[in-house]
């Protein structure tokens, strides 16, 4: 079975490259001798080598799946036709994605990250056939130091800006049912709580008032509206958190705006710009604890809590069902309480100033993350559910125990 991974993503300041390469890593552990794997060019007349390959193997009748990592490279667009259905990786909400998704071919298989997702999926009535897979993780652990040796107590890494006013949403609703004004703040405010993402929170509280998300708005403008919510509900309770926490020296890494006040005015932060590549890895190695305020995966989990655990830093993230299913607060990770700030501080700053205690949830920690949620893992259960696949994998599903020893793995 032919594999022709298909991937677009170069934003260097995340650790989005790094989980697509752990992707073609874990498709070569299924198909170590027929994968295939491209970065795309904006230039699509630069990829019709590689699309060619492909399109002769499907010409052959040889079995081949194209891959795609984060969805978005419009094959649609390319000299060389592909027709044929396709995987595609969706790193966040499908609505982000709308256009990538609208064009796949029938039968296709989208996948969605957080389990909520589903129902956008389910509403939309598309001839697709969409899996559950959430963010995975690097395959090698590498522990790196001990916590006491770290140099950075706290660090976040990601971006830091004002949120839109919702005020502002109402521009999107004119001339609209004038039900949807109050809809729409029922429903930022459960996202902002983190019951339920977007989507999910808007459908329910159209429900109740007799209306579908899918007929009360034309899908350009629910488009534009959920994920408004979204990132109004994450840059909410980031901002919160981090201005919470005023009196202790985090470390920010990332594209973080001048203008927000409690925040980039606090001489007690430490602003170290925007890190390209591999410094962001060698940053989260150096970290006890990572500050990962993100709101908009309840029934899912976000890259960073994988590569933080992988590289022996504990993560300080968002309670979520599926992350629940395997680690427990103040025994092998930190979860944030958002509505007690005050006292989330004080907790924040015992922890990180005991390096000894946070070791000793690390090491719990990383044998539960290194035999569940690596991309292997992911991909295991993924391709397990894809007819074209399915016959190719192991008789026997990945062990879920896979055993663990610090002392024979990358500790420094």
């Amino acid at each position: 079975m032919d594999i022709f991974l298909c991937r677009a993503t170069d934003f260097n300041y995340t650790l989005i490259p790094y989980s697509d390469m752990e992707i073609v890593k874990a498709t070569r552990h299924f198909f170590p001798n027929t994968t295939h794997d491209h970065f795309f060019e904006e230039d699509m007349s630069k990829n019709v080598a590689y699309m060619t390959r492909m399109h002769e193997a499907i010409k052959a009748g040889k079995g081949t799946l194209s891959f795609i990592t984060n969805g978005k490279i419009p094959l649609e667009k390319s000299p060389v036709k592909i027709e044929q259905r396709r995987l595609s990786y969706y790193s966040d909400a499908p609505y982000g994605f709308l256009s990538f998704i609208q064009q796949m071919p029938a039968g296709s298989y989208p996948t969605y990250s957080d389990r909520s997702f589903k129902a956008f999926y389910d509403d939309m009535n598309l001839d697709l056939n969409p899996i559950f897979m959430p963010h995975g993780g690097p395959i090698k652990l590498r522990p790196g130091k001990h916590m006491e040796d770290r140099e950075y107590p706290l660090s976040f890494i990601g971006h830091v800006r004002l949120p839109e006013p919702l005020g502002r949403f109402e521009t999107l609703l004119e001339g609209s049912d004038p039900r949807l004004i109050q809809i729409v703040a029922h429903a930022s405010e459960r996202v902002f709580a983190g019951e339920t993402t977007a989507y999910v929170a808007v459908k329910q509280e159209a429900t109740k008032a007799g209306l579908h998300p899918m007929t009360m708005l034309d899908l350009a403008t629910l488009k534009a509206l959920l994920s408004k919510m979204e990132g109004w509900a994450e840059m909410q309770n980031r901002l919160s958190l981090l201005r919470a926490f005023k009196d202790f020296p985090i470390h920010f890494f990332g594209p973080i705006r001048s203008d927000v006040s409690g925040v980039t005015d606090n001489e007690n932060f430490v602003f170290h710009g925007k890190k390209m590549g591999a410094e962001v890895l060698e940053i989260i190695r150096n970290t006890r604890i990572l500050i990962n305020s993100v709101t908009v995966f309840p029934e899912g989990a976000h890259e960073r809590i994988w590569f933080a655990l992988a590289n022996g830093c504990l993560p300080y993230t968002d309670h979520g069902s599926y992350i629940e299913e395997s680690f427990t607060d103040e025994e092998n990770i930190l979860f944030i309480n958002y509505r007690d700030l005050e006292k989330e501080a004080e907790r924040l700053c015992e922890y990180a100033n005991d390096p000894n205690r946070l070791q000793s949830m690390i090491d719990k920690a990383m044998p539960i993350y290194a035999s569940k949620h690596t991309w292997i893992h992911r991909l295991d259960a993924t391709f397990r559910q894809i007819p074209e696949l399915e016959p190719f994998m192991p008789q026997e599903e990945l062990n879920k125990e896979v055993p663990y020893s610090l002392p024979n793995s990358d500790r420094q």
